[in-house]
This record gives structure tokens, sequence and C-alpha cells, in this order.
């Protein structure tokens, strides 16, 4: 098994071993990254400091920390959108519209539709 894997990575192209270079000798590249802490957790150090801040510090902070919560649901939401499986949707609606008999006229009617837009786009060019 061992030989066979090392036949393998012998017989394959390596690109670590043989990839060409993306830019000069002489150049130099790198990249930067900053960790930092999420504003809504600033936000909340910053509401429960020792010296609490006044009526209308808090109001804002409030404000602020409620348009990051807002900020990061929203992300989270369309995190789960994207990451969620619809074919099986998209295949059940399909099969309820055929079973109705609607499938095939909204097929001929996007296809007259698509014509239309190709005689339309052929006109103006």
């Amino acid at each position: 098994m061992l030989l066979l894997l090392l036949l393998l990575l012998l017989a394959s192209p390596s690109t670590h071993l043989a990839s060409p270079r993306r830019y000069a000798a002489t150049q130099i590249k790198f990249n930067l990254i900053a960790l930092c802490k999420k504003k809504s957790a600033i936000i909340e150090e910053r509401l429960a400091a020792t010296p609490p801040p006044s009526a209308a510090e808090a109001a804002e902070l409030h404000a602020e920390l409620a348009v990051e919560v807002a900020k990061y649901e929203g992300w989270r939401k369309e995190n789960v959108r994207r990451k969620h499986n619809y074919i099986p949707l998209a295949m059940e609606l399909l099969k309820v519209l055929a079973e109705a008999g609607k499938l095939a006229p909204m097929v001929e009617s996007a296809k007259q539709t698509e014509a239309e837009a190709r005689a339309a786009q052929k006109a103006r060019a």
C-alpha cells in the first residue's frame, strides 16, 4: 500500500514541488491579518464599565448594540439560506406542477418569452 502511494506521488505532477513562481524572486509579498474583538463585545464591555455611562451614552450604546446584533442575525440567516439544499424543494414543485398539468404550458410560455426577447435583441443589434 505504501509503495503504491509512493508510486502515485512520483508519477503525478506535484504542485508543491514543481509549481511555477507567481512573482519575481526579488518581490516580497505578504498578507496582514488583524485580530480584533467583535464590535458587540466592545459595546457590551463599555456598557458594563465600572463608571457607568450617562443615560444618553447608554442609550446610544444600546442602539449600536441592537444594530450589531441585527447585522449578525442577518448574516446568520444569509448563511443558512446559502448552505441549504433547495433541490428537493424544486423537484417536488416540478412534480406537483406536472401532475396538475401546469408545467407544460409554463414551459411553452417561457420558450415564447425567450424567443420574443431574442427577436427584440436581434432587432436592436
